[in-house]
Order: structure tokens, then C-alpha cells, then sequence
């Protein structure tokens, strides 16, 4: 078996002497380990946060692999520079280990890209609203995300001001207004956002609580072993900044 694909390097591990296993979160094959030799050519290229273009071998679909690796994206350097995209590499390459090996999402692929190309040159809001959207795409891809299009309560789509820590559901003033100390502020960030009306970083930080605390279900459910450190050191840091 084999086929050709795009994806970001999640993590390597050492595997002997001159070897590694490659685990990339790939456009069209979800996430895929395989084998690598470790030479000058492709230290390089086996950095986390690096896209690349991979060829995937095996006798059989369900073997570990080998992998054939073209630089597309090196971006591993320039994200070392900064602490801030540094934090977000190491909090979306460690969700992305919550899928199962070939299990593709592409939107979630593309929002995570767009999280980690997030620069320097955009205002610290921005970067952290990029990163946002990557969690709000990862809990509906997993099958919790959040509905907010009308009142869970009512059915209106008008005054929606709060959202369910049960449900991820949106609740209209109203309806909400009585348990209102027990629900989230539905945060300006998850509506439409213009030029005009760009995001702040105090509402996306409002926005990843609530996208923490579903993630944080998911995590006591489904995944009680998989690492969840790094997300919380990324959202740790965007909180830092505002001080």
C-alpha cells in the first residue's frame, strides 16, 4: 500500500540509532505514523509544527509505514522565536494526537495550519482568535461542538447572551437571565466579527474557557491518558500578556 499526502509533524521519537517514528496529522489520511531514517538531510524536516510532503509505504493499511519526507513548510524555526506561537505549536500538536490514526479531518487540518501561520505580524487578539477557532473546529470534529444558532431554551436566534456548560448550547437573556451564575457569557468573538470590530483578547481568553471546559470533558471521558498540559500552557500564556 501506498499513497502521497500533505502533513504537519505532531512528534518524533527516537526509534534505534539512525531512525525515528514520524507521527503527522495529514490533509487527506487523518493521522498517520511511519518510519524515518535520521540523516543530515531530514534532521531538518523532522522538526514538530513542519509541513511536509510524505509518502506513506506498507505491505498492509494497518502496519506502521515508511516515510519518503519533502520539505513544503519549515516553519519550526521561525516559530521558536516567538514564546507565544511556540506555546500554540506545542498545544495544537498535542490535540492533534487525540484522533485516531487514519481518521482525516480536513477542516481541523486547515484551521490548524492557519493557527501555527498566525505571525509576529498580527496583533497578539488575532493570533489567539486563530488558535480559538482551531478548538471550536477540534470539539465539533469530535462530536461536542457547540451550538450556537438559536436559544436552547426558546428557539429564538435574537438576544443570545449565554451559553450551557451542559449543552455547549446557546441561551437566549431572558431564558438565561435566572441561572445566569451558572452559565458562560456567550462571547462577542463566537459571532461575526468585521475589520471594523476586530476580536479582544479579554473575549477570545472568555471564548477558551468554554472551549477548555468541553475539551476538558472529552478528556475525563474518552482520553484520561492523553497529555492536555500543553493547551494549558498555551492559553496560560495569552492570559500572561494581558497583565
Amino acid at each position: 500500500m501506498q499513497y502521497i499526502d500533505e502533513g504537519i509533524l505532531i512528534s518524533v521519537r527516537p526509534f534505534g540509532e539512525n531512525k525515528a517514528i514520524a507521527n503527522a496529522f495529514t490533509l487527506h489520511h487523518g493521522r498517520v505514523n511511519g518510519m524515518v531514517r535520521v540523516n543530515k538531510a531530514s534532521r531538518p524536516l523532522l522538526q514538530i509544527g513542519n509541513t511536509l510532503r510524505l509518502e506513506w509505504r506498507a505491505r498492509l493499511a494497518d502496519q506502521l509505514g515508511q516515510f519518503t519526507l519533502e520539505p513544503i513548510h519549515l516553519r519550526t524555526y521561525e516559530l521558536m522565536q516567538n514564546r507565544t506561537r511556540l506555546a500554540v505549536l506545542g498545544a495544537v500538536a498535542e490535540l492533534l494526537t487525540w484522533f485516531a490514526e487514519h481518521d482525516p479531518h480536513q477542516k481541523v487540518y486547515a484551521a490548524a495550519a492557519h493557527a501555527l501561520d498566525s505571525g509576529t505580524d498580527l496583533p497578539l487578539p488575532m493570533q489567539a482568535y486563530a488558535y480559538l477557532n482551531f478548538e471550536r473546529l477540534m470539539l465539533e470534529e469530535l462530536g461536542m461542538g457547540l451550538d450556537l444558532s438559536e436559544c436552547a431554551a426558546t428557539g429564538t436566534q435574537e438576544h443570545l447572551t449565554y451559553i450551557s456548560p451542559k449543552t455547549g448550547r446557546a441561551v437566549c437573556a431572558d431564558a438565561g437571565a435566572p441561572y445566569a451564575e451558572k452559565l458562560f457569557i456567550f462571547p462577542k468573538c463566537f459571532g461575526t466579527l468585521t475589520i471594523a470590530n476586530p476580536p479582544q483578547l479579554d473575549d477570545v481568553l472568555a471564548g477558551l474557557e468554554i472551549t477548555g471546559h468541553f475539551l476538558a470533558r472529552f478528556h475525563f471521558e474518552y482520553m484520561p491518558n492523553a497529555h492536555f498540559e500543553a493547551r494549558m500552557a498555551c492559553v496560560n500564556g495569552f492570559e500572561i500578556s494581558t497583565e
